[in-house]
């Protein structure tokens, strides 16, 4: 169980971010949202557990689906489209 959840997390990280980088800043910056509580990823990851690992996935499962993340720069500031915005041709 615990090579499935390390694989998850892997896959969901290359979904969500672009570079290496950008995974590596993710892992290592403190969150405040549950299940991290003020922790980095990867300290959680670190602990071994089952639970942990589990729930660092399950949170990145989520983030593949909308929930958690905040907007990326295309979407920061965007706002809904109105009727009138929308022409056929």
């Amino acid at each position: 169980m615990r090579i499935s959840a390390v694989l998850g997390i892997y896959g969901s990280l290359q979904v969500l971010h672009e570079t290496r980088e950008e995974v590596m800043e993710w892992l290592q910056a403190s969150h405040g949202a549950a299940p991290y509580n003020g922790r980095a990823p990867i300290a959680l990851m670190a602990t071994g557990s089952l639970e942990d690992l589990m729930a660092v996935r399950s949170f990145l499962a989520a983030a593949q689906q909308g929930a958690y993340m905040p907007p990326n720069e295309t979407d920061k500031g965007f706002t809904p489209y109105r009727d009138e915005d929308i022409h056929w041709s």
